[in-house]
């Protein structure tokens, strides 16, 4: 998602929302070929950290972290309303990320991230599904994206995109078993 999704939030959020953007920044060593073929779709782009901030030079509240994701230090009481995770996409890491941010988030707060795809990123759909069962919350996919949320408090939000009834969880974990 590059540079699109923290300036889309930055900019249609309140200035006072704080977007943090943690990533380990290029060059990165991919290890799934998908990810490689990805990377490859993207080949010739200008993409690095001193291009992200100069393409949110006008988003004073974007905060960039530079690091592995499990590994950036962070103030135990400061708590987040919204995580997005983008990060890695195979077990162990997808597996880390999740549980290192869910920590973080605020009581009423909204899990999300990207690349639930069973034929792509199977590692980042069983991760997602095993969370939402740890937790005992359910999750949501969002009608046609790979986009999945999972919110600590899911009656005080609207109920938007499509939330999967047990028979079809049923489903994606056998499509798992067959990948």
């Amino acid at each position: 998602l590059h540079d699109a999704l923290p300036i889309s939030l930055a900019k249609s959020c309140d200035k006072t929302v704080n977007v943090i953007c943690v990533d380990a920044w290029p060059p990165y060593t991919f290890n799934n070929e998908d990810l490689k073929k990805l990377s490859a779709y993207q080949e010739g782009m200008e993409f690095d950290i001193s291009h992200f901030r100069k393409n949110i030079s006008d988003c004073p509240n974007i905060e960039v972290m530079e690091g592995c994701s499990t590994e950036i230090p962070w103030e135990k009481e400061r708590l987040i309303d919204l995580i997005f995770i983008d990060g890695d996409h195979e077990s162990p890491g997808v597996n880390n990320d999740l549980e290192c941010w869910f920590e973080r988030l605020k009581t009423d707060g909204i899990f999300s991230g990207h690349d639930f795809n069973v034929g792509v990123f199977p590692d980042v759909c069983k991760a997602v599904i095993e969370k939402s069962e740890k937790e005992n919350l359910p999750f949501k996919l969002f009608e046609k994206s790979a986009i999945w949320v999972i919110e600590k408090e899911s009656e005080k939000y609207r109920n938007q995109g499509w939330a999967p009834n047990e028979e079809t969880v049923e489903e994606i974990k056998e499509m798992l078993e067959r990948s």
